[in-house]
């Protein structure tokens, strides 16, 4: 098969930087073209429904929040969590926050895994949730170093999501896991329920983006989904979803493995990569609603979520939609000025400058009153649901900025009918929306405010900027387009 690129650089290049490979084991790497269901987005039932993805395996909900909880205090935590989650109550100190409540999650989530625990609330002891009866069955694995930092940061940020905590770090994108909740007798809730962990690929040393890209392009040598290649993709997973002293015991290094053992090296102390939680729940309200929950490395905080305008904002009949819509234009206008001074004082053809992204404010002057553009949910009336701005001339504009928010990624902006990874019955691999085919053809949507006919070739986008990841022969000008293409993904 033909190479992605020259077997001699890509041994050059990698030679020295993997103490455990030699030229002749890293040059195995590129002796493949990327396979998207093995490398970038996984969901054979031979995978998900492995017994790595039942508790206490790797890929389970209550494994991957003990490694985050610490495994004594997990449970109670986890209990915490979904009692905040469904009151809607956040303590701050001595100040409480309302969040607003979820109460449809007592009967959809809550109740059922008691019964299932064999918990009685008359007995007056409060609920320890037995993780291994968590109702929470795994979608998907994913890769998604398409979110990966840009190597030289822009001197403004290009997005308000994705940064995470301190204690968490996302140089070289993500990986995912995520779950749909399941009734008593296994099957999809009616309205449903997902919960994605997003996890940090971290490293900041030269060589690390191109050790997590080479761990996750060796699975797809793999010929099938045996347990060969479920053994290879738990030790990459472990990477990430640990809270490790060191390469687990039992993670034998092989061929392709070195570099995995290499990247468990790096990794420091009691350290996790978890960076948040977010949801997508059409059970606990009227309404369907997405929150985030970072991990503060001790619990899952709810948090704003600085992409997604609030509901008073999305009616292009009152003030805060219509003041919205200025401040948007205006700092439109200062980026393309500001851009536009950058090219004629740039002296390098090698780094031409690129406009920066428009991103939401925190908040904006409404009649003379300073207000937060952003909440802690995203409300989705339906699966049309996307932000229009009164007024607002600039279809890109007007895209960009719905795109960013929950609603507008899971519902009109990509003709979504909310999940594009669906929860889904045992033996069944998850339904994928329109938006993430996974075929490498495109698709064309209609736009929902405009009705443009637009092509979207999301997966094939993703697999373009992975092999860049992977191709030390592409020039540095040719990454950073990719990349610039990237730059407004936040979900």
């Amino acid at each position: 098969m033909k190479s992605l690129f020259s077997r001699r650089v890509f041994c050059c290049s990698l030679g020295f930087s993997f103490g455990l490979l030699s030229q002749l084991q890293a040059a195995d790497f590129q002796d493949h073209e990327i396979v998207i269901e093995k490398e970038l987005l996984i969901t054979d039932p031979l995978v998900v429904d492995s017994d790595y993805a039942r508790y206490p395996g790797a890929w389970s909900f209550g494994y991957l929040m003990e490694q985050a909880l610490g495994q004594e205090e997990a449970s109670e935590k986890v209990a915490a969590w979904l009692e905040m989650w469904l009151s809607g109550k956040l303590k701050k100190g001595a100040e409480e926050v309302n969040m607003g409540a979820r109460v449809g999650l007592y009967e959809t989530v809550i109740k059922p895994w008691q019964q299932k625990d064999g918990y009685r609330e008359a007995a007056g002891l409060p609920w320890k949730p037995q993780l291994a009866n968590a109702p929470f069955r795994l979608l998907a694995i994913v890769n998604r170093m398409d979110l990966a930092l840009p190597e030289i940061a822009p001197a403004t940020p290009t997005g308000a999501y994705g940064g995470g905590t301190s204690l968490a770090t996302r140089e070289n994108g993500e990986g995912r896991l995520i779950f749909g909740l399941v009734d008593e007798k296994g099957q999809p809730v009616a309205k449903g329920l997902t919960l994605i962990f997003e996890y940090g690929l971290n490293g900041a040393e030269e060589t690390a983006r191109l050790d997590w890209a080479l761990a996750w392009h060796a699975l797809g040598k793999r010929q099938s989904f045996d347990q060969e290649y479920r053994d290879q993709l738990r030790s990459l997973t472990r990477c990430f979803t640990d809270r490790v002293e060191k390469l687990p015991d039992n993670a034998v290094v092989r061929k392709p493995d070195g570099v995995i053992d290499h990247i468990m090296s790096r990794r420091p102390r009691d350290h996790m990569q978890l960076l948040r939680v977010r949801s997508n729940d059409g059970v606990g309200g009227a309404l369907r609603e997405f929150r985030e929950f970072e991990f503060d490395g001790t619990n899952l905080v709810p948090v704003v979520l600085l992409s997604s305008p609030s509901a008073e904002f999305y009616d292009r009949k009152n003030e805060p939609n219509r003041d919205l819509v200025r401040w948007l234009e205006d700092d439109a206008r200062k980026a393309r000025a500001e851009w536009q001074k950058a090219v004629r004082l740039n002296r390098d053809p090698m780094k031409v400058p690129t406009m920066r992204a428009i991103s939401l404010p925190t908040e904006i002057t409404v009649d003379k009153n300073r207000m937060k553009v952003s909440s802690f949910a995203s409300t989705a009336v339906d699966e049309n649901t996307h932000w229009a701005g009164w007024g607002l001339g600039d279809d890109l504009l007007r895209r960009e900025i719905s795109l960013q928010s929950c609603c507008g990624c899971h519902c009109g902006d990509t003709n979504t009918n909310f999940y594009h990874i669906a929860p889904r019955a045992e033996g069944k691999a998850a339904a994928v929306s329109q938006f993430l085919r996974t075929d490498g053809s495109s698709w064309i949507l209609k736009d929902p405010e405009s009705n443009n006919r637009i092509r979207s070739a999301e997966m094939e986008d993703r697999r373009k900027f992975f092999a860049s990841v992977l191709d030390p022969n592409m020039s540095l000008s040719e990454k950073r387009k990719l990349r610039d293409a990237r730059s407004l993904r936040v979900h």
